[in-house]
């Protein structure tokens, strides 16, 4: 950040007014607040798991965004946060219309995140942890704070070219299937056991039809053993050009049969959608599912990443 933005940033700093709570209510209260504020529906109200605080950040009497802190059982504690103007933008148009932060975004961030390690300090925590779904907002919040890299929470991988991607030669054929339509009764039951195998908690089918109905896939593939039990499932959601497949749900399949299963699924959504450009897969630390996306041939493109800001940097 060069001298002017520095500038800026502390100019912007200024007019934000910060203020804590332990109200274990207040944020689902704020959230509820933002999506009405939005025209979005509103959301079952939920508490916070291991909350310790919640900062919220005024400009005036508007809530510009707040914080959540969170002890999740480690010497450092957790913070998560919520920008109002970027929160507003996704939840009516689907995405944020902002790429990076502007210097009054990285201020509110720094107000924010100053206030939440002053509340962990003074509760003997070490550092703060946090992540987002925002990777360069992450990493341009690490950079300006000088927080490090903790570990690595997912990956996402790229198919670019999708009309003229072809997998390697050598992958074989699995007994895969790819449907557009809703799940059936047994198809249910089989990925709530599949999913059952994976987390180790109960599924009901019940849930998991609400669960698929509001993802709103373009696409489901799903692999299956010779006995009809489900090995894998993956859907497929498209947006534009870019489709996405957010997880690839599986137990006891090979990598090679993921990486069929994967390559049917391409070559399905490349005739069923063929406005569609690129795919991107995210793989969170799932070995399997690694060696079956370097088996088609396909490269990282981004990493998602927690950061880690010692609290000696807040004496």
């Amino acid at each position: 950040m060069d001298t002017s933005t520095i500038e800026h940033a502390v100019a912007a700093w200024g007019r934000y007014t910060v203020e804590t709570s332990t109200d274990p209510d207040l944020p689902a209260a704020l959230l509820a607040d933002l999506r009405a504020a939005a025209g979005a529906d509103p959301v079952p109200a939920e508490t916070t798991p291991g909350l310790l605080a919640t900062v919220v950040a005024r400009d005036g009497e508007r809530v510009a965004g707040w914080a959540v802190l969170t002890d999740e059982g480690a010497p450092a504690a957790t913070v998560r946060w919520t920008l109002t103007e970027r929160q507003t933008d996704r939840l009516v148009d689907g995405f944020p219309l902002f790429i990076g932060l502007s210097d009054q975004e990285l201020a509110l961030l720094a107000a924010l995140i100053d206030a939440a390690a002053t509340l962990a300090r003074d509760q003997d925590r070490t550092a703060l942890l946090w992540s987002s779904t925002d990777d360069e907002i992450d990493y341009q919040l690490a950079l300006a704070l000088g927080a490090t890299e903790d570990r690595e929470l997912s990956r996402q991988w790229l198919i670019p070219g999708l009309p003229i991607w072809a997998p390697p030669a050598d992958i074989p054929t699995a007994r895969t299937a790819c449907v557009a339509t809703e799940p059936t009764g047994p198809d249910l039951a089989g990925y709530a056991d599949l999913r059952a195998a994976v987390t180790g908690h109960p599924h009901r089918p019940d849930d998991l039809r609400l669960e698929l109905a509001a993802l709103e896939a373009d696409l489901r593939a799903d692999l299956r053993a010779g006995c009809g039990a489900v090995l894998a499932e993956l859907s497929v959601v498209c947006s534009g050009a870019k489709a996405v497949i957010g997880r690839v749900w599986h137990h006891g399949a090979f990598p090679l049969e993921l990486a069929a299963l994967i390559a049917h699924a391409v070559r399905e959504l490349r005739a069923r959608h063929p406005e569609v450009l690129l795919v991107e897969i995210t793989e969170e630390r799932d070995r399997v599912l690694w060696q079956a996306l370097v088996a088609l041939g396909l490269r990282v493109s981004t990493r998602r990443l927690a950061y880690r800001l010692p609290l000696r940097a807040f004496p």
